[in-house]
């Protein structure tokens, strides 16, 4: 089922019409001597998520040492480190 079909047939925010409706008890009651129906506001509240991503060549990339979690900036620095360190 498509969201747009659910949308339309699941959450209507229309009250229910009371001449639908049979009481089998009391045939001679009419819509007219009904009260008017409450209706119950939903409580959902659509999360605003935010739809854009930082493009990959903005978003700064670190590199770590998994032996003695040291942080480097690029690909280099890293290399030079672990060749020079005896882990």
């Amino acid at each position: 089922m498509a969201e747009p079909e659910a949308k339309g047939n699941y959450e209507r925010d229309l009250l229910p019409d009371p001449f639908r409706y049979y009481i089998k008890d009391y045939p001679h009651y009419s819509p007219s001597y009904y009260p008017q129906l409450p209706s119950i506001p939903s409580r959902y509240v659509q999360p605003n998520y935010p739809n854009t991503t930082p493009p990959i060549s903005e978003v700064p990339r670190k590199y770590k040492c998994d032996l003695c979690n040291a942080v480097y900036d690029d690909e280099e620095k890293l290399s030079a480190h672990i060749s020079m360190t005896a882990h």
